[in-house]
C-alpha cells in the first residue's frame, strides 16, 4: 500500500513534464519516502525497546535481516 501510494504520486508528477533529470529526482524522492515509511515503525520500535534486556538481540536480528554488517 505504501509503495502504490508513492508510485501513484510519482506518476502524477512524471506525466506533467518532459525533463529526464527531474524525472530521476522524482523517482529518487519516491523511493526515499517509501523506504522511510517502511523503516520508521521499526526504528521507533527499536528505540522504545532500547533498555530491554534483549535489546542487543533485537538489534543483531535487524542487522542480520538488512545485511548491515556485510557492506563493502
Amino acid at each position: 500500500a505504501i509503495a502504490e501510494a508513492e508510485l501513484q504520486q510519482a506518476r502524477n508528477k512524471l506525466s506533467s513534464h518532459t525533463d529526464a533529470d527531474e524525472d530521476t529526482e522524482i523517482v529518487r524522492q519516491c523511493l526515499h519516502r517509501t523506504i522511510r515509511q517502511i523503516l520508521h515503525p521499526l526504528t521507533d520500535y527499536l528505540k522504545s525497546r532500547a533498555n530491554d534486556d534483549d535489546a542487543n538481540e533485537r538489534v543483531a536480528a535487524v542487522r542480520e535481516l538488512f545485511q548491515l554488517d556485510n557492506q563493502d
